[in-house]
């Protein structure tokens, strides 16, 4: 009786165990899915702002004609609502969600998010003021680098008379939107060390099949070399010279041009 119990009980254990580890197995497997899923999305913003073009339809401008944006009509009027709103800061956003793509690939949940997003919100705005003190002309930006917001906060303060001030507001904003940037994100120190770990694996494999195509590659083209210095050698040795019969006189000198000069005269006609 007591063996059945424990045998039944040993039975209940490896089935909560197995059971726990399938839970286990999904939940990792959900949460590549979900960095997966982060890594796409921060490339098409990338894409969306990369091809921005403020001549594309969007929420202030109508346009019958197709978008010239990756992404089409969608990306356009995405790419304009950043790029009128943050600017420059913008970018912010995919850094932002390749961060946390990291970190749900590393295994690690992200936790608080209603203050990481309100951390985000404040490093965007942070952003666009710094962003404000820059002009860049060639992008065609319509509010200017730092968006709406950049303007709505340098313009007051260039046209008080305190211009002067606006170059170390904006350096000021960029260092707390670094600091901001490493609190959304929540990759620690062991994190970056992870991640530099796996990129140098990946570079080191990488490097590691670079070679060994590299050595196939100058190895087969040793042996065509060599080969074709045979070929050249052959070519250039003389052909095999007749041995003279036993009991024959030895050609006189100069018999044998004398013979390619008489095959070489034309013959006489009668």
């Amino acid at each position: 009786m007591i063996r059945t119990a424990h045998f039944w009980g040993r039975g209940v254990g490896e089935r909560v165990r197995s059971w726990s580890d399938l839970v286990a197995s999904g939940r990792r497997r959900l949460m590549e899915a979900a960095g997966s899923t982060l890594v796409l999305l921060s490339l098409l913003v990338v894409l969306a702002l990369l091809t921005y073009n403020p001549g594309d339809p969007s929420f202030d401008t109508a346009m019958d004609g197709p978008a010239r944006n990756f992404l089409g009509h969608d990306g356009a009027y995405l790419a304009d609502l950043l790029m009128q709103t943050l600017g420059l800061a913008a970018y912010l956003i995919p850094v932002v969600l390749l961060g946390w793509a990291f970190r749900l690939l590393l295994q690690r949940p992200l936790r608080g998010m209603l203050r990481r997003l309100g951390l985000l919100a404040l490093a965007l705005v942070l952003g666009a003021i710094a962003c404000s003190v820059l002009h860049v002309d060639s992008l065609r930006l319509p509010a200017g680098a730092g968006g709406a917001i950049g303007w709505a906060v340098a313009h007051p303060i260039a046209n008080s008379g305190l211009g002067a001030l606006l170059l170390p507001l904006a350096m000021t904003a960029a260092a707390f939107v670094a600091l901001l940037l490493l609190s959304v994100m929540g990759l620690s120190q062991g994190d970056w060390r992870d991640i530099g770990s796996g990129a140098g694996r990946g570079i080191a494999r990488l490097g590691l099949a670079s070679g060994r195509v590299a050595l196939m590659a100058a190895a087969c083209g040793w042996g065509w070399l060599q080969q074709r210095q045979a070929v050249r050698r052959a070519d250039a040795m003389p052909g095999p010279v007749p041995r003279p019969r036993p009991g024959a006189a030895p050609a006189p000198a100069g018999a044998a041009s004398y013979r390619s000069v008489v095959t070489q005269l034309p013959e006489r006609r009668e």
